[in-house]
């Protein structure tokens, strides 16, 4: 064994490979070994009464002996010799180490039995075409994957013979796909085969023919190899070691003499900042940052003196924030002491447009707070996972109020609403940014009750000018301001700034504008998969979120681009980071820009069609199965808005990607939903009801569903009672009202209004339409009424959904008139 190995334990990227020789000295029912493949031809042999030949091969052997015995027979023989009674101590010790994945040729039980005999906590057995399940970031689960078949399931059959090696590989199981993937990233260790699996070669082989690229460092464990073996597997970057899996794990023993627990490899990787022995709580603190010099140390630099990513458009880290990168601007220091003059406030919101610098005020604002005041700061991001059980901890770790700071708060809104409403919020001060339309839009409904201290960024002051050329002249690009006299300087930066802050400092340093900034960066880029990797990355920060390194893997597979994405990554120091598996570029303004200005419409469409078939291999329904960084970006790319966005409204580009996974995704209701809610935009409405029946259907416990389905049926009633179609107009009116007057009754929240302002709007629209003015006026008091007492909009934005709502039927209650409201801008998206 070797240093690689012990590292890539530590790393936590090591994965294990097992043959028919590393379950040998584990027992079954007859307290005998389980077969090798030999020793089960000779079994197969005897049953069928099979006379052998030297050169027959177990494939033969099973071909014959499933035609002689049956299937029924032949199943009850394998089960007699590969069912487990005693698991080898070799497997109890394997068993015991944080490997994420652990694949396996081999079709008896014995490391299952290992594993729930040592209680190993989240084990789960997959069979080959299971569903995907990503690689613990925790390392505390672990999955075996059985690639041949399954002694406990027979009916997801066995692969043993040539009929059976080819049915797999035309139909290429999901886990074999992923293996392939799995071989050129991580490192594997190899034990009991010779590597002689068809199906395994056979996706190797495919994976490099798209690549001409080598595989990661793996290695191979066997008694003994011939040089011919050494020299074949050496081409492949498979390192021959002679030895047993009693040699590995007895060398396990001897490097790691107390084990290697999840917690050993979150420190390894530094991420674990809060020193926790329970594995729960090292799940919850993941991405959570505790702010303070002390906890947050800086990182030694080769480059010292390089212009700083910070002042190319990327958001700033915490290094950024400790060494002084950005500067400390008048608004954040009004907001500062906004927050200091009122400490004892529960809420705080930091508004701006995007790229107006919310993010790095928020963090300066939490390093700030950690040394002006007694309080603890800790930081998180908008798609943080466990937000109710946080608070519940931090309460226990606080004898004292504590800042909880978070940037971007909208996902978010509805727990901290929840929070704050409860005895679980006595004791936490929340900081929130956000963007100021989506506060008004989905945000502000939530929290505005808590009468939050509100702080408004949009552009700079002159005060700050001189504060940001300083910064630029000692981190950034000063070769062009340079060139000016202080007054121009000044001038220049001021007067760019004013479009945004973000964009103001790239075309100030650079003299050119954004659009030729943002072009001439991605033509530089000159290989095609260095380009692809950057859309998949920056259609991730379009959702505010991070592309992890497992799914853009397979999206990079599915566009036949399967170069090793940690070597693509390499080359693309200084566009994309790598920050604990997930994958983040340039503000998403950058990448906005980019796509409406400079990427072709064909490869947006080639990008995104791959980001959803790399979802697809989730269990349904996929958002409950998978991060939430990672649900953020599947809701995003599979929004219809999203999709009319950057297709520019084209009805048959945007339907046809909807179309291509009509099929593979038919079970799963968010894309329904959102199939549906495109049929809509493209008023195609009786399609479209036809597509939320069917949302309804694979996810009936969805309220965003149900609300989407009642809405169409109003539109259809509305579309039939201009029509004069008095009954078909009255039944999906009556049809609609169910369901909604379910929906509202289910809470009283006031997130939970839209299904009461759906329905109000709708049902006077409709009675007005049928000439029942009467009765539309009083349902429209009757409606105003509920509405002002069940969900009094705290707001004084007038334009609030609630606001509109309630105008719109007091105009309809008092005069009889109709005023235009728009009803389709909610977003059906959970």
């Amino acid at each position: 064994m070797n240093e690689i190995i012990k590292n890539s334990i530590l790393r936590g990227d090591c994965v294990i490979f097992l043959g028919a020789g590393a379950s040998y000295s584990s027992l079954n029912n007859h307290n005998r070994n389980i077969p090798t493949g030999g020793e089960l031809k000779e079994i197969l042999a005897n049953a069928a009464s099979i006379q052998l030949d030297d050169e027959d091969t177990l494939s033969d052997v099973y071909s014959a002996a499933l035609k002689s015995m049956g299937n029924e027979r032949l199943n009850r023989l394998l089960d007699d010799n590969f069912r487990c009674a005693i698991p080898s101590n070799e497997y109890k010790i394997l068993a015991n180490y944080p490997f994420s994945r652990v694949y396996t040729l081999n079709i008896d039980d014995a490391f299952e039995k290992a594993a729930y005999s040592i209680n190993r906590k989240n084990f789960k057995a997959l069979g080959r075409n299971d569903n995907i399940e990503d690689f613990d970031k925790f390392y505390s689960s672990m999955n075996l994957i059985k690639l041949n078949g399954d002694v406990n399931n027979f009916s997801q059959g066995l692969i043993f013979s040539s009929e059976e090696y080819g049915e797999g590989s035309a139909y290429e199981p999901l886990w074999y796909q992923e293996l392939a993937r799995d071989f050129h990233k991580y490192t594997f260790i190899f034990i009991g085969t010779k590597l002689n699996e068809s199906l395994f070669n056979h996706q190797i082989k495919r994976y490099q023919s798209y690549t001409k690229s080598q595989n990661g460092k793996s290695f191979l464990i066997s008694p003994k190899f011939s040089q011919a073996q050494r020299e074949k597997f050496s081409n492949s970057n498979i390192e021959c070691i002679t030895g047993t899996l009693n040699d590995f794990v007895q060398w396990l023993d001897h490097e790691f003499p107390n084990g290697v627990k999840p917690r050993d490899i979150l420190k390894y990787n530094g991420i674990d900042l809060f020193n926790n022995d329970d594995q729960d709580k090292l799940i919850l603190f993941n991405g959570v940052t505790p702010v303070s010099r002390s906890s947050i140390s800086l990182k030694e630099k080769k480059y010292d003196h390089e212009v700083k990513d910070f002042y190319k458009g990327y958001k700033p880290s915490w290094d950024d924030i400790l060494r002084g990168v950005p500067a400390e601007l008048g608004n954040t220091k009004e907001f500062l002491s906004k927050i200091m003059a009122n400490s004892d406030e529960r809420l705080f919101i930091l508004l701006g447009s995007a790229g107006t610098g919310k993010t790095t005020s928020i963090k300066q604002i939490a390093l700030l707070l950690s040394e002006k005041q007694d309080k603890n700061v800790y930081f998180i991001d908008g798609s943080y996972e466990n937000l109710k059980g946080l608070i519940k901890e931090l309460n226990t770790r606080n004898d004292r109020k504590y800042f909880l700071c978070i940037d971007r708060i909208a996902n978010l809104a509805t727990d901290i609403d929840d929070i704050l409403s409860s005895s679980d919020g006595d004791k936490v001060l929340f900081i929130g940014t956000e963007n100021l339309k989506i506060w008004n839009y989905r945000v502000e409904e939530h929290l505005i009750k808590y009468f939050p201290i509100i702080k408004e960024f949009e552009t700079i002051s002159n005060d700050d000018v001189d504060l940001i050329l300083d910064k630029i002249k000692e981190y950034g690009n000063w070769t062009r301001l340079s060139k000016m006299t202080l007054k121009e300087r000044r001038i220049e930066l001021y007067k760019k700034s004013k479009k945004q802050l973000l964009i103001g400092l790239l075309e100030a340093t650079s003299g050119e504008g954004f659009d030729k900034i943002i072009k001439k960066d991605y033509e530089n880029i000159i290989n095609n998969e260095e380009k692809m990797l950057l859309i998949i990355s920056g259609i991730a920060s379009m959702h505010r979120s991070e592309a992890s390194i497992d799914i853009a893997s397979r999206v990079l597979s599915y566009l036949h681009i399967d170069k090793n994405i940690y070597n693509i990554i390499d080359n693309m120091v200084g566009i994309i980071r790598n920050e604990n598996g997930y994958l983040t570029t340039r503000h998403r303004v950058y990448f906005e820009r980019l796509v409406s200005r400079v990427i072709n419409k064909e490869l947006m469409i080639s990008v995104v069609t791959a980001y959803i078939k790399a979802y697809s291999v989730y269990k349904f329904p996929i958002v409950m199965n998978i991060s939430k960084k990672d649900a953020l970006i599947y809701k995003g790319i599979v929004n219809f808005k999203f999709l009319s966005k950057i297709l520019n409204d084209n009805k048959d580009d945007v339907l046809n990607i909807y179309k291509s996974y009509e099929k593979i995704l038919e079970q799963e209701g968010l894309f329904l939903l959102q199939y549906g809610l495109a049929l809509r935009a493209f008023n195609i409405h009786d399609d479209a009801l036809s597509k939320l029946i069917q949302a309804r259907e694979a996810y009936p416990d969805s309220a965003h569903i149900e609300h989407a389905y009642a809405h169409q049926l109003l539109i259809l009633s509305e579309l039939a009672s201009r029509d004069s179609n008095d009954a078909a107009a009255m039944d999906y009116l009556n049809k609609a009202i169910t369901v909604l007057d379910r929906l509202t009754q289910v809470n009283k929240k006031l997130s939970d209004s839209y299904p009461l302002i759906t329905l109000s709007v709708s049902h006077v629209r409709i009675l007005n339409n049928l000439n029942k003015k009467d009765e539309a006026q009083k349902k429209a008091r009757d409606y105003f009424n509920k509405l002002n007492n069940t969900f009094p909009d705290l707001s004084k934005n007038e334009n609030s959904v609630i606001n509109k709502t309630k105008r719109f039927l007091i105009t309809y209650y008092s005069k009889g008139e109709l005023i235009p409201i728009e009803l389709n801008n909610y977003e059906y998206d959970n």
